[in-house]
């Protein structure tokens, strides 16, 4: 089971990654490209969430398949960021190289976005709730 979930998460991930290529992306092949291969792990994701569905009672899902903790999530994005950014670093061509730079700086905003909400989050359940 641990595994399915893995290899959905990972689908997940996947799906992810190709949208922000494509939406990165200047050449229009390539943009879609990367939207067909988003689809596709879409798809290949809703086919496993099935099956979840099948094998387990519905009140399960969510204890089957949690969300990742913001501090899992700001470490990812912030992980995919250094990835793309040593990509970079060894690319030649410059275009390729500008591209995955702009993919480390939407994984570095994502991570501080995530932080931030968090933040704010953080700070609306420490607040009485009469000065809102």
């Amino acid at each position: 089971m641990k595994d399915m979930q893995a290899h959905l998460e990972r689908l997940r991930v996947q799906t992810a990654e190709c949208e922000m290529i494509r939406d990165l992306a200047t050449d229009r092949a390539k943009r879609d490209l990367f939207n067909r291969l988003a689809q596709h792990y879409k798809v290949l994701a809703g086919q496993l969430e099935n099956e979840f569905a099948k094998a387990i009672p519905q009140q399960e899902i969510t204890k089957a398949l949690p969300l990742p903790d913001v501090v899992d999530r700001v470490a990812l994005l912030e992980n995919r960021a250094e990835e793309y950014r040593a990509i970079a670093a060894a690319m030649s061509d410059q275009g390729l190289r500008e591209q995955y730079l702009r993919l480390a700086d939407s994984c570095a905003a994502l991570a501080r976005n995530e932080e931030a909400v968090e933040k704010r989050r953080a700070l609306l359940r420490s607040s009485p709730s009469d000065t809102f």
